[in-house]
């Protein structure tokens, strides 16, 4: 078995290079030629530097080898102390920010890093490791309690969903584009193409503005702004579930299920009594929360 790449990460990084470049090589004045030659060239290093910590990995029966920039690792599963499946680790770039990963540590201080952002067969990597490590995982199980179920009944953890940060940014971009435009609308309708903006500040907040419920042996997620919008999971489905704070994002649930597969819920109406309230019942019902 081998990692895959998100391709998504690859075009992206690929566009900004060559949109620099372009830049470069288009504009006339020779001090910002060279600044966007500089941005191409620290660019460059990033990607390198992001490879290079993001090498490829094939999984074997008795070992695991490391492929990056002409350079091969091989690490042995003999040898192979503990495994998180789901945990934080600093990420691969600038910076002391942390970020969802799965690590193998080795007896002599070895350790392999699978970052959820960078590889997207991670789920398949995490169930060969499971099966095939499963005495080494560290990650602490679920016990579903069914009988605290039944005494905790039907909660809701939501927040306003008119009164937060998300809702006031996008408020205020219409009102400041409207204000911007003005009486001007009416002789000019074309103008109405300021709204787009703030059109898509409505829908990628929309996606952050979730909440949960847990009813019977479901763990359901609901959004403010697009009620129609529902995803259930069952408890029993659940291996762990996390709260985190992504750059730059509302805070967050992450679901890691039982087939390993980890997604991303942002709550940005909730507030810290909330997720408070969430957590404590979490570990009530026998679902293992970390808080990284």
């Amino acid at each position: 078995m081998k990692t895959k790449y998100k391709i998504r990460q690859i075009i992206a990084i690929t566009l900004v290079l060559l949109f620099f470049l372009f830049i470069s090589i288009k504009i006339e004045k020779r001090i910002a030629q060279w600044l966007f030659i500089g941005l191409d060239i620290f660019m460059l290093y990033r990607i390198l530097l992001y490879y290079k910590k993001c090498p490829v990995f094939i999984f074997n029966d008795d070992s695991i080898i490391s492929k990056s920039f002409f350079k091969t690792k091989i690490y042995y599963w003999n040898e192979l102390n503990d495994v998180n499946l789901s945990c934080k680790d600093t990420g691969v770039l600038l910076g002391a920010s942390k970020y969802e990963a799965t690590t193998l540590k080795f007896e002599n201080g070895d350790k392999i890093i699978l970052w959820n952002d960078t590889y997207s067969n991670l789920s398949e990597i995490r169930q060969y490791i499971f099966e095939k490590a499963k005495e080494k995982i560290k990650d602490i199980p679920p016990e579903i309690k069914n009988i605290s179920l039944q005494i905790l009944g039907r909660k809701i953890y939501k927040g306003s969903g008119i009164i937060n940060l998300n809702t006031i940014l996008i408020v205020g971009s219409f009102f400041y584009c409207f204000i911007y435009v003005g009486y001007q609308l009416i002789e000019k309708p074309s103008l109405f193409g300021v709204f787009i903006l703030p059109a898509f500040f409505f829908i990628g907040f929309g996606f952050q503005m979730n909440y949960f419920i847990i009813e019977n042996d479901q763990f359901i997620i609901k959004n403010h702004y697009f009620p129609w919008r529902t995803i259930s999971f069952s408890l029993n489905d659940i291996l762990e579930m996390d709260i985190e704070q992504p750059n730059k994002r509302s805070t967050s649930v992450r679901i890691l299920t039982k087939d390993f597969q980890s997604k991303l819920y942002g709550a940005g109406s909730l507030r810290q009594k909330n997720w408070d309230e969430l957590r404590q019942d979490l570990k009530y019902i026998g679902i293992p929360i970390r808080n990284d």
